[in-house]
């Protein structure tokens, strides 16, 4: 997901320095807990037995760079892509989507 998540902020206008820039840090960014007691010892990291993909959970720029990979997504889907159909007891509301996501929850069509 990082390769097509920076494609996509390219293609938004992010300048490759600024792309490259982003990809090196999530490649050798080391992740320590931070508690009351203190920060821990132990750590992980990205590495070719355990690949992180993304910023990790609690980034600032989280949500908005899921937001454009499920935008892409969702904008990605063939016209003849069911969608989810939910209507109200008494038929007054109907609501169709492609897809929706919350928080570590989504589907797609």
């Amino acid at each position: 997901m990082n390769n097509l998540l920076l494609l996509e902020l390219q293609r938004l206008g992010l300048p490759s320095s600024a792309a490259k820039a982003l990809s090196q840090t999530w490649l050798h960014a080391t992740h320590h807990i931070c508690t009351s007691y203190g920060i821990s010892v132990a750590h992980y990291a990205n590495s070719f037995e355990k690949f992180l993909f993304g910023p990790g959970q609690g980034y600032t720029l989280g949500p908005f760079l899921w937001l454009l990979l499920f935008s892409l997504m969702v904008t990605s889907l063939l016209p003849t892509t069911p969608l989810t159909h939910l209507s109200s007891v008494d038929n007054q509301v109907e609501v169709a989507d492609a897809g929706e996501a919350f928080v570590d929850d989504s589907r797609v069509g």
